[in-house]
């Protein structure tokens, strides 16, 4: 990516912010010492920093230390990229771009009185009429919030909408609701509140996926948004399971399960397992467990008549896997493993554990079974034939090993 044309490589909501925060002089500092890496203060929410590496004209690094994590580039970042491309210094030893002693919007604010600041926030209400949505949406009471989040995802989706259908264009614009209602999900967590963190998380999943059937996520930045939910609900429950009273976590693991449970994960399977994955932390509770087995034995037979059969087959199985070994112990889920041998997945399991039991001529067993199952598969006989051959070389079989050696494809 190259200095003098960047844009080509930034969604324009980006741009567009970070030419914003250019102009409005958020880039407080600007130094380089080398002509090769440029560090800089960029004064948002809060101060970021921002280094970019340049090689002559062409962008070769840049690192941003906000959580913004959608897409490679941030409204910092392209607010320092226009700033070098618009001052970039003659070389020197240490060049300072834009001064530090200029004054950002934050340290502006700092300095008002209560009474300016509310009348500076209501004009600039009355002149954006959006940015009112967003403060009542920050500020809504902790019973309105779940109602506040669906409204306001829904209110961004169906504006970036023409004739229907959302272009990758105003994908950005189409999820700043989803986005808003994670950040809040994150600063939830942050203070201690789990449970609303995930509730929130979880309100932005359906409008998300409902969203795809309709638009266009050549840059992923929708499955982004999806798998940063499914990733905060995950670390919220992690961080407070055992805080939690038996009630709340009944509650938790039902919208849960409720979620992975609706229709349109049909043709988005991989999202319903991480919903059922997240399940499987409240199974200290037997009636939560036999609900989350309940649900995987109805998937398992809905499996036989779907388009993918193998496919749901084998992620079910690993999370029926996953429940026996956090339940049972290691000899049930051995046991398991050998029970559905031929699912390669389960194939590589029982190696690791004959492996670390030294059993290594169980090991070349599984593995010559395995070339003979997966004979149609080239990429997993040829992975049978690596971990035969380390067998051998365990065992000292050299002449075994060297005839194993020459059938590696």
């Amino acid at each position: 990516m190259k200095l003098t044309n960047f844009e080509q490589w930034m969604d324009d909501k980006i741009l567009e912010r970070g030419l914003a925060y250019l102009k409005k002089g958020k880039v407080l500092n600007l130094t380089t010492s080398d002509e090769i890496h440029y560090k800089a203060l960029v004064d948002g929410s809060e101060v970021y920093h921002v280094d970019i590496y340049l090689n002559d004209e062409v962008v070769v690094n840049a690192y941003c230390d906000c959580p913004y994590d959608l897409n490679e580039y941030c409204k910092h970042k392209a607010a320092v990229l226009y700033a070098l491309r618009e001052k970039k210094p003659e070389k020197e030893g240490v060049t300072t771009i834009v001064k530090p002693e200029e004054k950002g919007v934050r340290s502006i604010l700092l300095n008002q009185t209560k009474e300016n600041l509310i009348k500076i926030i209501l004009d600039v209400i009355e002149e954006f009429p959006d940015i009112e949505k967003r403060l009542m949406f920050q500020f809504s009471s902790d019973e309105e919030e779940i109602t506040s989040a669906k409204k306001l995802i829904q209110e961004y989706i169906n504006r970036a909408k023409h004739r229907g259908f959302i272009d990758w264009r105003h994908l950005g614009q189409a999820l700043q609701g989803a986005e808003m209602t994670l950040q809040k999900a994150r600063n939830k967590l942050e203070m201690g509140n789990s449970q609303s963190a995930v509730l929130l998380s979880l309100t932005v999943l359906s409008p998300v996926v409902k969203m795809l059937q309709h638009s266009d996520d050549s840059d992923g930045s929708a499955g982004g948004i999806i798998n940063w939910a499914l990733r905060l609900m995950d670390e919220a429950v992690i961080a407070s399971l055992d805080f939690f009273s038996e009630q709340d976590q009944k509650k938790l693991f039902e919208a849960i399960l409720k979620e992975a449970q609706k229709t349109l994960y049909n043709d988005w399977s991989d999202w319903r397992y991480d919903l059922l994955r997240i399940c499987t932390h409240f199974l200290n509770q037997k009636e939560l467990r036999k609900k989350l087995e309940k649900q995987l034995d109805t998937l398992l037979e809905k499996a036989g008549t779907s388009w993918n059969a193998k496919y749901d087959h084998k992620e079910v199985k690993l999370l029926q896997l996953d429940i026996i070994e956090k339940c049972e112990g290691l000899e049930a889920a051995k046991q398991f493993i050998y029970e559905n041998i031929n699912i390669s997945e389960f194939r590589k399991k029982a190696i690791a554990l004959e492996f670390q039991l030294e059993e290594y001529k169980k090991v070349v067993q599984l593995c010559i079974e395995g070339e003979a199952v997966d004979k149609d598969y080239r990429g997993l006989v040829k992975d049978w034939k690596e971990y035969r051959y380390k067998a051998y070389e365990m065992l000292g079989e050299v002449e075994e090993q060297t005839i194993s050696e020459r059938t590696f494809i």
